[in-house]
């Protein structure tokens, strides 16, 4: 009996382990990715005010940065006066607010105007 326990336990730290490992992977690659969204992002709007990887996941949330990139690919049909909280004050200072998903919104809309697919789920199309 004492020789399965052993087994067993063996059996759960590599299966632990091997989740570890697993979740550790998953976090790299996420990491990786954002790391190259990054660079794209920088390379589009010429701009430092681009955040490391680790903030832009987070920094994305108020869409300045989409605005942004909105207004690089097409400026006449996204001015930068019209981009909420450009210089994000009011995302520093009281977080998130209503009108930050007007810069969403304005991105979004570009990516239509260039012919980006609209990209979305219906509830009967998933069945």
């Amino acid at each position: 009996m004492e020789i399965q326990n052993l087994d067993e336990e063996k059996r759960k730290s590599f299966v632990e382990e091997m989740d570890e490992s697993r979740k550790n992977r998953a976090a790299y690659d996420y990491l990786c990715r954002l790391y190259e969204v990054q660079k794209w992002l920088v390379s589009q709007l010429c701009e430092a005010i681009v955040p490391p990887p680790i903030e832009l996941e987070e920094d994305l949330r108020n869409g300045v940065l989409l605005a942004r990139l909105a207004h690089a690919f097409l400026p006449d049909f996204i001015k930068t006066d019209q981009i909420f909280d450009i210089e994000e004050e009011k995302y520093e200072s009281g977080g998130l607010v209503y009108n930050h998903t007007d810069n969403i919104i304005k991105w979004r809309r570009a990516c239509l105007e260039i012919g980006f697919p609209e990209v979305g789920f219906r509830i009967h199309s998933i069945k």
